[in-house]
């Protein structure tokens, strides 16, 4: 859903040890997987965990601790986006899934040995994004993978993966952190620690999430909320501003709608910080005008989860959009 906020880690996050400690001993016991499966809500730092991860498996001299040095020729290789053993696949910037073409060109690029000598390490996310054919193909090369290869296949919707997928990786689950350890963590990241308590509410106690929306407080960043704004107000129509959100982009519109929707909620409970989009702030002002409350907003969230959901497949986007857009005006 929401994008991970940029953080620079050497390790996992305080609420990751469980998982760390599980990758750890499966390499000192000569039992680490070819393939992991990492799951759960988007951010409980599934992402930030493989690229520790990552970090970890190529550095040439990792630290006491079990963890990335950061100045090895590995780690500034890495740290320089330019390590030969790096994969990352997802959706190109012009379509909704990940194709098989990239697939084929990723199966090219591991035909040959590391380049390091170490560990090649393949990201896909998300992996629920892997059309029909692309899974197919990425099949054929878990069934067979070579010597020091990891795929980590991270998903928000692993239900949405083929179970033949599913079954050949193995499954490494990301719950949210409790939420005293999540605040405690968060308090520490923002200017305004006093903020945190209020930010994981409107996160659904997401602590990457609620991190973000604490830096999506600028009007140019988010305009979806003057969109919703003319909608309510009369000034533009449900297939005016359905095919805005087309056009910006499927992903990015839900994004924003989601960090939009998850600000309202969050200012239904707290004063409005001097730094609020003033617009958002005219948002949340009509909406109690007209007696919406709590539940509407959560009722909108659901709906930006299902077409999150139905994200690469062959349904009407614009239709999907438009009945977003009408549900905005007549949810009570």
């Amino acid at each position: 859903m929401v994008a991970t906020t940029a953080i620079t880690v050497t390790g996992p996050l305080p609420w990751q040890q469980r998982q760390w400690q599980r990758m750890h001993e499966a390499l000192a016991n000569d039992r680490f997987p070819h393939a992991l499966l990492m799951t759960g809500r988007p951010g409980a730092g599934k992402r930030l965990f493989a690229d520790a991860l990552m970090a970890r498996l190529l550095c040439l001299q990792v630290t006491a601790d079990g963890q990335a040095c950061g100045h090895c020729r590995g780690c500034r290789l890495r740290l320089a986006d330019n390590h030969p053993d790096i994969f990352l696949l997802q959706p190109l910037p012009d379509k909704q899934e990940i194709i098989i073409d990239q697939i084929r060109a990723l199966i090219d690029d591991l035909a040959t040995t590391a380049q390091q000598g170490g560990y090649r390490v393949v990201i896909i996310d998300p992996a629920e994004r892997l059309n029909s054919a692309a899974a197919n193909s990425l099949l054929k090369v878990l069934e067979e993978p070579g010597e020091s290869l990891l795929f980590c296949l991270l998903s928000s919707q692993a239900m949405r993966l083929p179970a033949t997928i599913r079954s050949r990786c193995q499954h490494l689950p990301f719950p949210l952190p409790l939420a005293a350890e999540a605040e405690e963590w968060l308090r520490q990241q923002l200017p305004r620690p006093e903020q945190s308590q209020s930010l994981l509410v409107a996160a659904f106690g997401s602590p990457l999430t609620a991190l973000q929306l604490s830096r999506r407080e600028d009007a140019a960043e988010n305009p979806v909320s003057a969109q919703l704004l003319a909608l309510l107000q009369g000034q533009s129509s449900p297939v005016e501003v359905a095919a805005s959100w087309l056009q910006a982009g499927s992903q990015e519109t839900l994004d924003k709608l989601y960090a939009c929707l998850a600000q309202l909620l969050r200012l239904q409970w707290v004063p409005a910080p001097a730094t609020v989009d003033p617009v958002l702030q005219k948002l949340h002002q009509q909406l109690q005008l007209e007696g919406r409350h709590a539940d509407a907003l959560y009722s909108m969230l659901d709906s930006v989860h299902e077409l999150l959901r139905l994200q690469g497949t062959s349904l009407n986007q614009s239709l999907l959009f438009e009945a977003l857009a009408i549900q905005w005006l007549t949810t009570e």
